[in-house]
Parts: structure tokens; sequence; C-alpha cells
């Protein structure tokens, strides 16, 4: 090695030890007692790094070239090859007493065990045994990187790390072999900035540096202590990363950053405890490291960073109730076990809150069934809080999301539900909201948004991409959750009325309990002409999207919870018209009154309400016909006959004071015709049928094939075949081609097959009567109609059972069971299987011939 190879060898030595600059080192040389009377200069070492010194060294310069073996060598290894490559040799005997001497400060420090700083034990971990084990297998097989556990304040992340780094430290034998040079543990609450890096790695330094060598092998070195004022003033990050790199080179072991701040830089500090190299002495493959930083927060650090993530979601119900019992030290007696439930769900299933909704009634004696009231509509004021913690956290990180996140986290409370879409957060924040009118655009969000804004598509994508990356903060920081899916509509999801993922309702965005009464709160602070003009957009979002898609179930379950809170507030605010317009365009179809299901007699009730205060008949009778319709798909015949009876009398008083009902009157008839036919009261079927003949006649001529219809079926039912046959031949002959548009000409379309069919059973051709009941079916289940198409294969069961056709039967109930599950109508089941139950009961198995 020549004197200039040399020369870019030491300075690369002086950078990995520490010194970022030439006059650092001088400076060390200048305080430690073996350099300091030697002369090393900033311009000594300068020329020595630039390869203009004479090589061999000789005199002076030889002195202090072999010096610098106390800064820049900390193993016998490397000063052998430093008086190698500097090209010492032949000492003399004071060098060589000053080389052992060097040699000798290397090995008289005890063997130091390896570091186990662990956190604290916590005294219970219930419901998370998946978790946990999720976690243990992570730790076990990553070999070098970033581990994540994130999730929303108080949900148990230190827990479960500490949990997990508790059982990998039992392990002796596993310890060794997978983190053999320690488990270190540092709370990452306030690391913020630089600051908060370099602190970190000062203490990751001193915990891998024996104790009883430091302050030796700092003066060896000639590392200055900086003050915490000194390093605010001329911070060394450099060199403290350097140093970090030189001290945990080659060594293998976890490090958990508990609770780290968002404002952390993480990759800094990755860079400096994950950077790969040989350390000093040591043989083998740089392969064999292995280290790995655990992280706890309710931030996400950057994808890139990450090799694993695991988030953490809030205790099951089991799970929930099980910790808010051990935590009340005595078993729940039955009565007390809902308001229990009532206790977890208010707060989400959050252990920490559990917690202290536990301490409040064991500690301060508060009823269970008063602490469930108040947490079910204050579900932060706990009063065992004290200190605020649950705000505070939460607060912690709103506070380091940007104010234009915050202002939408609070707007969000508006929307009246925890669940929501993209597109209704977006119209929080926009001004502009005239009456729509059908579209379509590439983008499904799309449609929700107004027509100006249609007509600039980039303007709407650019909103939805601004809000969506404001939420994105609130998702990263764990104060919101994504769920959903985008699945088909039709997916046998037997949930009630809650959509849930898989229901094809798509991805929505959800706040946790206590985070939404957060923002319950936060909406509260703001200025009111704010959170008026939001609520305005919403209520003018809500409009819009409801005119556009009240056709359509799977749009209209997307948005269901958001539209029907904003039912309720516009009634609590006596919008009549408002809440009349809502619930019309959210019972407009069968398919949306069966998802409704339960809602939907409430939404009726306000609505009608709304009617009766506007002195408005005609909605009201429209209302009570389609809650008829609720009660009969929901198996309470006696309710549906009832509204129907009550919308029938409204139209007839209308039209008796001189008002003009048109064709409204003729549905409650035709209803009434139809149900009364099924119960078996065929004269007053009869008779309805008739009266809904006549206003279809008079008032509305899309509707009398199906009231001829149902008119054939009753005179079939009571035996008058050929009073049947005319009505169908009249059916047959009916010229119905012009009227036959939009939803009118699916159900004509669906009706001709029916007509055929009891045209056949007239007849008596059996054959006849089921092929055309196939065609039937299949035209309306691919309309996706599964009521009717229920219906249709009912009608031709209790045909088949008349004809002594009982297997058919069976098969032809079983079906419309089926569909009638499948569409959550109970009325259409219950006679499905009364009539399957007659079958069963029979020993008779005829079949077609």
């Amino acid at each position: 090695m020549d004197v200039v190879q040399f020369g870019r060898w030491l300075g690369e030595r002086r950078r990995a030890c520490g010194w970022t600059s030439q006059r650092s080192l001088m400076e060390s040389a200048l305080e430690y007692p073996h350099t300091r009377d030697l002369g090393i200069s900033e311009a000594f070492l300068a020329r020595l790094e630039a390869g203009l010194l004479a090589y061999p060294f000789r005199g002076a310069v030889r002195k202090r070239v072999l010096a610098l073996i106390w800064l820049l060598c900390k193993s016998a290894r490397q000063t052998r090859e430093y008086l190698r490559l500097a090209g010492l040799a032949d000492l003399s005997v004071e060098e060589q007493e000053m080389v052992r001497t060097v040699l000798a400060s290397f090995s008289d420090a005890a063997p130091v065990a390896p570091p186990l700083l662990l956190p604290a034990h916590p005294p219970r971990l219930l419901g998370r045994a998946a978790a946990l084990n999720e976690l243990l297998r992570t730790l076990r097989t990553v070999e070098t990187g970033l581990c994540v556990v994130t999730g929303m304040p108080g949900v148990g992340k230190s827990a479960l790390a500490a949990e997990a780094l508790h059982l990998i430290a039992a392990d002796e034998r596993a310890r060794h072999e997978l983190f053999p040079d320690g488990i270190v543990t540092f709370s990452g609450a306030g690391r913020r900035g630089m600051g908060g890096l370099l602190a970190l790695l000062d203490e990751l330094c001193a915990v891998f540096t024996p104790e009883s060598s430091s302050a030796r092998a700092s003066t060896r070195r000639g590392e200055k202590p900086a003050s915490s004022g000194e390093r605010l003033a001329r911070p060394d990050v450099a060199g403290t990363l350097n140093r970090t790199r030189s001290v945990v080179a080659g060594k293998r072991f976890l490090l958990l950053l508990d609770d780290m701040d968002a404002r952390f830089p993480l990759r800094d500090a990755l860079d400096a405890v994950l950077a790969t190299g040989h350390a000093a002495g040591a043989a083998g493959p740089v392969e064999a490291e292995r280290r790995v930083v655990l992280v706890t927060s309710r931030y996400a650090p950057e994808a890139a960073l990450i090799r694993v993530r695991q988030d953490v979601a809030p205790l099951d119900v089991d799970a929930a109730l099980a910790l808010f019992t051990a935590l009340l030290q005595r078993d729940l007696t039955p009565g007390e076990t809902p308001h229990a439930r009532a206790i977890c769900m208010a707060v989400g299933n959050l252990p920490l809150a559990i917690e202290l909704a536990a301490t409040a009634a064991l500690s301060e004696g508060i009823p269970l069934p008063l602490l469930a009231a108040r947490l079910s509509s204050h579900a932060l004021d706990i009063s065992a809080d004290s200190r605020r913690e649950l705000r505070l956290r939460l607060e912690r990180e709103l506070d380091a999301v940007d104010a234009e996140a915050r202002e939408l986290f609070a707007l969000l409370a508006l929307l009246g539900t925890p669940a929501f879409t993209l597109e209704a957060a977006a119209a929080l924040r926009d001004a502009r909201w005239p009456e729509p009118t059908a579209t379509e655009e590439v983008i499904p969000e799309l449609l929700a948004l107004a027509p100006d804004d249609l007509a600039d598509t980039a303007t709407a994508e650019d909103r939805l991409a601004r809000t969506a990356a404001l939420l994105g903060q609130l998702v990263r920081h764990s104060l919101l959750r994504i769920e959903g899916d985008e699945v088909n509509y039709d997916d046998d999801n037997d949930d009630g009325d809650d959509p849930g993922p898989g229901s094809g309702v798509g991805v929505r965005y959800h706040l946790q309990p206590l985070v939404y009464a957060c923002a319950r709160e936060r909406m509260e602070q703001l200025d009111p002409a704010v959170r008026e003009r939001a609520l305005h957009n919403a209520q003018r979002f809500a409009l819009s999207y409801l005119c556009k898609h009240e056709e359509n179930p799977l749009a209209l379950a997307r948005q269901r919870d958001f539209l029907l809170a904003m039912v309720a507030r516009a009634a609590r605010g006596g919008q009549h018209a408002q809440v009349q317009r809502f619930v019309f365009g959210l019972t407009a179809s069968q398919h949306n009154l069966l998802a409704l299901r339960e809602r939907s007699a409430s939404l009726f009730t306000l609505a009608i309400r709304s009617s009766r205060l506007l002195h408005d008949p005609m909605s009201e009778a429209r209302l009570h016909n389609r809650l008829g319709l609720l009660h009969y798909y929901s198996g309470s015949t006696a309710q549906a006959r009832t509204a129907w009876e009550t919308s029938a009398s409204l139209c007839a008083t209308l039209t008796a004071r001189g008002g003009a009902c048109g064709g409204l009157a003729w549905y409650p008839l035709y209803n009434l015709a139809q149900l009364t036919w099924e119960l078996g009261e065929l004269e007053m079927a009869q008779r309805y049928a008739e009266m809904s003949l006549q206003h279809a006649r008079e008032h509305c001529q899309t509707m009398v094939l199906p009231s001829l219809l149902t008119r054939a079926m009753v005179a079939r039912a009571r035996g008058d075949l050929t009073a049947a046959r005319a009505d169908l031949e009249a059916c047959r002959n009916l010229k119905t081609t012009a009227m036959e548009v939009g939803p009118v000409a699916t159900l004509i379309a669906g009706l001709r097959p029916c007509i055929e069919a009891e045209m056949a059973r007239v007849e008596g051709v059996y054959r006849h009567s089921v092929t055309a009941t196939e065609k039937s079916v299949s035209y309306f289940q691919a309309e996706d109609d599964l009521l009717s198409a229920a219906n249709v294969l009912l009608e031709q069961a209790r045909y088949a059972e008349v004809q002594d056709y009982r297997a058919d039967a069976r098969l032809f109930a079983s079906r419309a069971v089926a569909l009638g599950r499948k569409a959550h109508a109970e009325f259409v089941q219950a006679r499905g299987q009364e009539l399957l139950l007659r079958l069963n009961n029979s020993t008779s198995c005829a079949q077609p011939g």
C-alpha cells in the first residue's frame, strides 16, 4: 500500500469511528492524554489523508501516526491491521511498549451479559391469542427489518408487544438462537424530530457499550460528551449515526420502540440500526446478522420501510365481556350481563376504555345500568378517566394531521353515522348541489356528484381525490378504518338490515365509537356557519343521490345508514317535505323495503306524521300502501291489511272531496285482492279484484292486465272456470305495447307466461302449466325479482297438489321457500313451509304422465 491509498483508508476509518471531519478528530486528539502533546493538527491530518507526507513515515510524523491507534483502533485485530497498512514495522522498544498498552486496554473489561431490557409484563391479555401468535411468528421468522404493530389509541398494542417479548425472553434457548445480543425496549413517546432521534441512538449505544468500560472507552477514543445544550447548538447527526452503526455492527438483537410518535424520523433510525456490516474483529458472513426493530404506534410508517405490519383491532364481543368481568373481580348476574355488554359496545370493545369503565363501576360504585346509559350517549365521559386519558390520546393523534383534515374529521359527525362513503364525505365540503339528472361515469362515485361537476369530470375527480387524501391521514393515524368490499349485491347475506362485508355496499370508512364521540365534540366547537353549510351540503347530496338511485338497491345499500341519518335529522328539524322525499326514495322498490326491514316501520311513522302536518292526504295514502307492502313481505298480514284499507279509505275520501287520485287508488285495492285471495277469503277477493279492475280501466290502463289476471285466478279458485277463461282470453287480447315502458314493461313481460300458466290450469293441461311457470320464473329471476318468482312457484305448487302431483308440489314449494328466504320475505316462506308440511303428511306420490 502506498501513502495515497493509506490516506484514503485512514479517512474511511476516521468516519467509521464517528469523527465526521478532521477538525473533530483533532479536537479529540488535543484532549486525549497520550496524543495532546504530539502536535496533531487539522493540517497534519489533512496532509496525511491526502497522501502528501513522506512514506514510510519517520521522526515526528511516525510518532503521530503511531499514536493515532489510541483513537482509531478498538481491537487487537484493528491495531495489527493499522500497523501493517501504515508501514509501521520494526518497532522500537518504546513503540512496542505503547502498542502493548493499547492492546491491554482492549482485554481488561470483563465479559458483559447481553442486555435484556423488557417492558412491564401486562397483568392480563384476554382475547388476543391469535394476534399474539401472529406477532410471535413474525418475530421468530423475520431476519432483519421493521415490524410494526398499529391500531387506534387504547387498543392494546403495547400490551401485545410486551407479552410477546416476555415469552421470547422466557425461552432462553430460543432467545439465544434468535437474539443472542439482547432484547431492548425504549419508549417512543415524545421523541420527535432530530433531537428525539439523537437521544434514542445515544441511549442505544449506551446499552450496547459495557458500563464498566464506557468511561475509559470514551477517554481512549477522545469522544467529548456533549451536554444537551451543546447538542442543540451543533448536533453531530452524521457522527451519531456512524457511531451507532459501528456499535451495532454484527449484533443480533430485538429492539422495541413502544408508542412511536408520528413525528419521529424512523427512516433515519432504521438507516443506523439496520445497517449491514461486520463487527470489529468478528468473522463470518454478513448474512448472519439479525436485527429486528419492533414498533408499536397509532401511526402507520411508510410502507417501503415495513417488512411486516400487524393491525390490532378492538376485542370481539365475548373477549370484551370477559375482560370487563375480570376487571370487575366478580361474576356478573344474569341481569347485569346485558348492561355489561352494552358498556363494552358503547366504548367499541376497546381494552383501555373497558378498564376505565370497570374502574368506574368497581371503585366509584356506579351501577352498571346507569353506566351503560351514560356511555351510550357520552362514550368519552367515563367517570374514572379523571386524567382525560382517552381524550388526550385522541387529541394527540389529531394534532399530528393538518388543519384541513381536522376540520373534515369534525364535519364527519354531521353525516349522522359512523360508517360512510368517500362521496358522502366529499359532499360535506362542497357548496353546490343543483337538482341532479341521471348520467353515467367511468368512476362509480362520480354518479353521486352534482351535474355541473359531471360536466367537468376532472373537477369531480380532484374533489374525490382530495377528500380521500384527507381521510387517508386519519386512516394512517388509526382514527378511521376502511371496511367493506365490492362483491355482488345478491350474496345470500342473512344478517338482517346491516349490509356488512360481502353485501356489495362497497368500500366504506368507519369511525370507532370513541372516535365518533370525539368527532361529535369537535363538530360542536366548529364555527356555526361552517357547520350549517356542511349540513346543507349533506342533505342536498342525500336528495341528489336518492333521485338518481331510488331504483338501484345496491347503490342505496351503499349509502343506507347515511340516508337514514338524514331522514332523522330532517324530522328533528321540522323539514317535513324533506322527510317525505327521503322516505319515498328509500322505499321506492321491493328490494329497498326488504333491505330496511324493521327500520322501515319507523321511517313510515315519520313520513306519515309529516304528511299529516303538511295536510297531504295523497302522500299519506301512498305511504300507507307501501307500509302495507312492508308488513306483507314481513308476514304480518293483519297489519298489511289495515295499512291497505287505510290507504284505500284515504283515496276514497280524497275523491269524494273532489280531489284527483288518478291511479293511486288502484294499488291498495289490487294488493287487498291479492292478500284476501291468498288467505282464502274468495268473496272479499272477488270484490277487491272488481274494484281494482274498475280503477285501472278508468285511471290507469297499464294496470288492467294484472287486474284481469288476478280476477281470473280468484274466479278459478271459486270454481268459476268460465269466468276465469274469459278474463284470461281478455288478457291475451289486451294490446299493451304502447304502455310497456320501464318497470311496467318488466311487469307485463313477466305476466305473459303467468297468463299462459293460468290458462293451462283452467283447461287442466298440467304439462303446459309447468312449462309456462318455468318460463315466468326464469324471467323474474333474470330481472332480480325473487319475490315474484317465489309467488309464481308457490301457485304452481298449490295447483300440483290439487292435481295430485305431490312430488312436483314439494319441489315447487321448496324452491319458493328458498327464493322467499333469499328475498327476506317471511310471508312467502311461511306459506311455502305450510304447504310442505301438508305435503309431507300426505302419502300420495303421483307423478305427471
